[in-house]
């Protein structure tokens, strides 16, 4: 039998020594390792502020008790809720609740509307004018559930302001407990790995919405629909380009030109031809007829994506609603010279009709954070996939109420439900302009509850005209312009080819 090894350990003398000796020996060594990585942490605060992977020693002088021992006075805290946010004056009380447990600190709810009061620290929840960017720039590179959280600074390295910047109640409350842990907490270790400063971007970023913007002269945007590549449509379409100088030409419904690749190329290629120099850029959107084609309207999307955004300007075939990604809705938010939106176009594509309820609430978000950017509603144009069976309904009522447009071609196969709730959440959001296409001849505006709808008929002379000679058969062909002059206000107009003698035989 093999001797064993046995340690005894005797009762009169477990004391320290014999405590330590019933201790398992990998345990010292565990123990070594913990001793060990505290010591590194420790030596990392303190001897190298510079770093970049944990908090400096300059971030270290937000902690509650660090100001404190360095002022030896109450410290005056004031903490100021967003003007943009509702929900961000109860994250301010929360804040100063919350500090309000250590005597020696003073916190004040504070107001926009007051003078900044003296304070050791200011902190800031939601939007406001300190992050250094406008509301608009901070949400689209944040989103609508992103997070920042930041400080400012003196002249001499002194931290002066906390910025919590979100736009969600959720996350600008998880940005205020962050805070205030890291804050409040006396212990350098918690302080260290609770992490103050960060930066997260999510959800919405208004991403297929483009930011241009607005010059004195204004912007203006071309609409026509049914294109073609006949040589008085080409024509036409430079002739309008020419005397109108749109900053933009936006070609909505009728896109499926041709019945094959070679002959789909062609023709976009020939339309690209006859703008490309006259505008600087176009772009396309597949309304409720275009989707509807199926086979068709697959490859005159694969064409207009690999073939004519290469040719022109680069990218030009998704001007608006990026054509490559068929996004239902997106659009140009127009920028003042304030920094502040002044107009917005909505473009919104046949994709929409598969979920028209998904789309009225992306219009309804996207105009109130315009309206928190600018503070006030702001007003431009919808383009809309079809037409709304109200209006459809109210120009059949009564003829005299189409103002004087002519009605050649049966409007009712263009018209859906769906485009009354788009039409709806529209003008809910301060829209004052819809443009739809409605027939190959109809163009016109016309009053209709609290909106002017523009019909944008048809461009392409190879469409169905009114009958009669050349000239009169072809004088209802043309589009709508969308004018916004220099302060963001909309005004459609017609832009028929008649007016530019386009309709002529020997036109050119």
């Amino acid at each position: 039998m093999k001797n064993k090894t046995v340690i005894r350990v005797r009762r009169r003398s477990a004391g320290r020594t014999g405590w330590l000796r019933m201790i398992h020996p990998a345990w010292f060594a565990t123990a070594g390792i913990l001793l060990l990585a505290a010591s590194a942490v420790l030596i990392f605060i303190f001897f190298k502020p510079g770093s970049t992977g944990f908090f400096t020693g300059r971030e270290y002088r937000v902690n509650a008790a660090d100001m404190y021992r360095q002022s030896k006075t109450r410290l005056k805290i004031s903490i100021f809720p967003s003007e943009n946010e509702e929900w961000s004056a109860g994250e301010a009380e929360y804040l100063a609740e919350r500090m309000s447990e250590f005597r020696y600190i003073s916190p004040l709810v504070a107001s926009a509307e007051d003078a900044p009061p003296e304070s050791d620290l200011t902190v800031y929840i939601g939007y406001s004018g300190t992050a250094g960017e406008s509301y608009l720039e901070a949400y689209r590179r944040l989103g609508s559930d992103g997070i920042e959280i930041g400080y400012s600074e003196n002249s001499d390295g002194k931290i002066t302001g906390v910025n919590i910047l979100a736009f969600s109640e959720k996350r600008a409350h998880e940005g205020t407990v962050r805070f205030a842990d890291y804050f409040l907490s006396e212990n350098r270790l918690k302080t260290v790995f609770s992490k103050f400063s960060l930066s997260e971007s999510g959800g919405d970023t208004l991403e297929s919405f483009e930011t241009l913007p607005l010059s004195e002269s204004g912007y203006r945007l071309a609409v026509f629909s049914h294109p073609d590549s006949g040589t008085y449509t080409l024509r036409a379409l430079g002739a309008i380009a020419d005397a109108v100088d749109p900053d933009a030409i936006l070609f909505n419904g009728g896109l499926c030109v041709g019945s094959d690749r070679d002959s789909v190329s062609s023709a976009w290629m020939d339309i690209s031809s006859a703008v490309t120099g006259k505008s600087p850029e176009w772009g396309v959107n597949p309304t409720v007829e275009d989707v509807s084609l199926g086979d068709a309207f697959e490859l005159t999307h694969d064409v207009l994506r690999s073939v004519v955004s290469g040719n022109g300007k680069e990218g030009t075939a998704g001007l608006l609603p990026s054509f490559e990604s068929r996004r239902s809705v997106g659009g140009i938010i127009l920028i003042g010279s304030d920094g502040k939106p002044a107009g917005i176009v909505y473009v919104i594509s046949g994709e929409a009709e598969n979920d028209p309820d998904g789309v009225c609430e992306i219009i309804n978000r996207v105009s109130g954070v315009l309206e928190k950017a600018a503070g006030a509603k702001v007003g431009g144009a919808a383009i809309l996939p079809s037409v709304p069976e109200g209006f459809a309904s109210y120009l059949s009522s009564d003829p005299a109420v189409s103002g004087g447009v002519p009605l050649y071609s049966n409007i009712v196969q263009y018209v859906t439900p769906a485009a009354d709730k788009l039409l709806d959440a529209a003008t809910g959001a301060g829209i004052g302009t819809v443009v739809v296409f409605g027939g190959f001849n109809n163009v016109g505006v016309i009053g209709y509850g609290n909106a002017s709808v523009a019909l944008c008929g048809s461009i392409g002379f190879s469409n169905p005209g009114i009958g009669g000679q050349f000239a009169l058969n072809n004088s209802r062909r043309g589009g709508i312009l969308l004018s916004f002059d220099g302060n963001g206000v909309l005004s459609p107009s017609l832009l028929l080819a008649s007016d530019y003698g386009m309709n002529q035989k020997n036109a050119g």
